[in-house]
């Protein structure tokens, strides 16, 4: 068994393992490289990966699916839900990745294919489930997939469509390539998904925002909305913020890194940066310090305590944060827009007062393609401005 853990050379903050063991004695070998955020990370991987190799029924799994389904001494053929758990482990190296594509079989793969073996993948299958996705329910008790707006029909959005089956496409043409699955083009002449492409987004103005925030009677929300929209931090980041990360003394916010599904990682591309604290939310933090420091914790301990948490000390459910806001634009009677698009406004407002593109992509930890084609929509005052040029028959 030999195994390293290196940073990566292409990426300097990630970090690559590379594992490989053989066990002669049962003609066993496994090999693997996967890349983590963390050292600590990898670590906790490479001790998954030893006891897994330790694992005989793990190793039984791995020298079924390893036979060459065309061999005639293979046996029963491997189950589908089989093979699939050998390509998330060999077949997928981010860490992240491999969760949210156990995710889409545990939902959607899993209930299609059932107790079905690698014999029985061809085309005819591939174009039962390209015709089933769009008749495909979200699993009942999810509040991630499906917004509550859509929860009375509780199908898949397009973009969900899409999403599952490139990825069952992935797992099909691994398992082709590793020799697994018989081959044969089981795509061709099947039309694919197609992700919508992202509108416009719907932003609020100053006054808009005032109108909405004035009805806001939860402190710790009105707190969280005010830093969304005039910091423009990812929801993540904005959850991921520690008291170690404000520089009270020169009013800085410290963008280092996201909370995201419960676990503390590095910021979107790695983009860390500064961004400057408001009077208004400084007042806020130094309040949720306080509190901190009021239930017996010292100055040292509160450094690492996040900033924005709920009245039990955990960050808020996102369902719950977008139940509540949706609550409150319904109060203000303001036009509606989704949680995320406080960050929309952010960079939107601040390209209307001429602040340039390149800056803001800076403040918002985009990049500037980004922020032109996705945050920044044509504003009333630049479609004035044209129709003024125009009359004056400058050009």
């Amino acid at each position: 068994m030999k195994h390293t853990i290196k940073r990566s050379t292409r990426n300097k903050t990630k970090y690559v393992l590379s594992f490989y063991h053989q066990d002669n004695k049962v003609d066993f070998e496994f090999r693997t490289r996967l890349l983590f955020n963390t050292k600590e990370e990898a670590n906790k991987k490479l001790e998954e990966l030893i006891s897994l190799c330790n694992d005989k029924d793990y190793v039984g799994l791995k020298l079924a699916v390893g036979k060459k389904t065309s061999s005639s001494d293979a046996g029963a053929p491997v189950l589908i839900s089989e093979l699939y758990k050998t390509y998330l482990i060999e077949g997928v190296s981010n860490e992240d990745v491999r969760k949210d594509r156990k995710t889409i079989w545990d939902k959607y793969l899993s209930p299609f294919y059932g107790d079905k073996n690698v014999n029985d993948i061809n085309r005819n299958l591939m174009s039962s489930l390209r015709l089933q996705l769009p008749k495909m329910k979200t699993p009942k008790g999810n509040k991630r997939s499906v917004s509550y707006e859509k929860r009375e029909k509780e199908l898949l959005s397009e973009n969900r469509q899409a999403t599952v089956w490139k990825i069952n496409k992935s797992f099909v043409r691994w398992g082709q390539a590793a020799g697994f699955i018989p081959n044969g083009d089981y795509f061709v002449g099947i039309v694919g998904f197609k992700k919508k492409k992202a509108t416009v987004p719907i932003t609020w103005n100053k006054e808009e925002f005032k109108q909405f925030i004035s009805t806001v009677d939860n402190e710790k929300e009105k707190a969280i909305f005010i830093t969304q929209y005039k910091i423009g931090l990812r929801k993540s980041e904005m959850f991921g913020l520690r008291f170690k990360d404000i520089d009270f003394a020169n009013d800085k916010i410290n963008v280092v890194g996201q909370l995201r599904k419960g676990k503390y990682r590095s910021t979107k591309n790695n983009k860390e940066r500064s961004v400057h604290l408001p009077k208004e939310i400084k007042e806020y933090l130094l309040k949720f310090k306080q509190e901190y420091l009021n239930v017996g914790l010292n100055e040292k301990q509160v450094l690492d305590c996040y900033c924005f948490v709920n009245d039990k000390g955990n960050p808020y459910p996102a369902e719950t944060l977008r139940r509540h806001f949706k609550k409150y634009i319904e109060k203000s009677g303001v036009k509606e827009i989704k949680f995320h698009d406080l960050r929309h406004s952010f960079c939107t407002n601040l390209i209307s007062e001429g602040i340039s593109p390149r800056y803001v992509a800076l403040l918002a930890g985009d990049t500037v393609e980004t922020i032109m084609a996705s945050y920044v929509g044509a504003t009333k005052t630049d479609e004035e401005k044209v129709i003024e040029l125009l009359k004056k028959d400058c050009f």
